[in-house]
């Protein structure tokens, strides 16, 4: 078990904001009958993190103890089953080391997510996706530890996965992913490269890919674009201080410089009432938006 004193957000995170928390904790598979107390003694509000690609921070000293876990094996092929091969992957693993992995061994599955951060854990919790494909639909198992519950595994038939969210039954308060079991297809691992890096091209001519970013902010409301719906509302380009909406992609909120979580939340507000990018989206184009971003404060 690692554990830091007083990490620092802002160098967690993908957008680059974030203040200061009071310990982070990376478990292992080794740790785990004895991480529950850490959690307690460290911090009164648990907080699981994973690559940090969807979160927006608030500055300052915050009351949090951070559970991550630690990256311990590369993802490994456990089964043949039929057409399908069953790969296990560590929950810490880079979700951009398991899309090249599987190209490079021929599965197909999740080559439309390339260009997506984070980790396979934070993945498999927010059910990521890009380009018509989710974790969610190679998703079959999942190992899970919680302090309520210690360590446990759920088939397919104990969780439900919908557009960007994964429900477990009779979830715990908060729980850590340590392990995921994926179905793919079986292909040419040739044929299966050539569509992932045709993939991130087309991804990194329309995204800001290479900018310090929190992912898409908002989600997409059923049969529309959010990205779409905030160019036309005239919100590309928008700025606050030094966070603005991209040129490049509008549902990207990118840090340009020294940005500040008053100045993000100062674009899409605080969820205490409408914002000035839903005031404008909802008043011109009578359409609802929701967040995708996870504001932590």
């Amino acid at each position: 078990m690692n554990i830091i004193r007083h990490p620092h957000l802002g160098a967690l995170t993908t957008m680059g904001v974030g203040g200061y928390a009071r310990t982070m904790i990376e478990i292992g598979k080794d740790d785990l009958d004895r991480s529950g107390p850490e959690t307690v003694e460290y911090g009164a509000r648990p907080f699981v993190l994973g690559g940090g690609s969807n979160l927006l921070v608030q500055e300052g000293e915050l009351d949090l103890v951070l559970v991550r876990k630690r990256y311990e094996t590369p993802p490994e092929v456990i089964a043949e089953e039929g057409d399908l091969v069953r790969v296990r992957v560590d929950g810490g693993c880079p979700l951009v080391r398991l899309l090249v992995w599987a190209a490079k061994n021929g599965l197909r599955g999740l080559e439309g997510l390339a260009g997506v951060p984070g980790t396979v854990g934070g993945g498999v919790a927010m059910n990521a996706g890009s380009h018509g494909q989710e974790m969610g639909q190679v998703l079959d198992r999942v190992s899970v530890w919680s302090p309520a519950t210690g360590a446990f595994r759920a088939g397919s038939k104990q969780f439900v996965t919908g557009y960007r969210s994964f429900v477990l039954d009779a979830a715990p308060q908060w729980f850590l992913i340590l392990e995921a079991e994926l179905l793919f297809a079986r292909d040419d691992s040739a044929r299966v490269m050539a569509d992932y890096r045709t993939r991130l091209a087309r991804k990194a001519g329309v995204q800001p890919l290479q900018a310090r970013t929190a992912g898409c902010v908002f989600k997409n409301p059923s049969g529309h674009s959010a990205g779409r719906l905030l160019d036309q509302a005239g919100l590309r380009g928008k700025r606050c201080g030094e966070m603005e909406f991209s040129r490049q992609h509008a549902n990207f909120m990118a840090n340009t410089g020294n940005g500040t979580f008053a100045q993000a939340m100062e674009l899409i507000g605080s969820g205490l009432g409408l914002s000035i990018v839903r005031n404008i989206v909802t008043g011109r184009l009578g359409i609802n938006l929701e967040l995708e971003v996870r504001i932590v404060s």
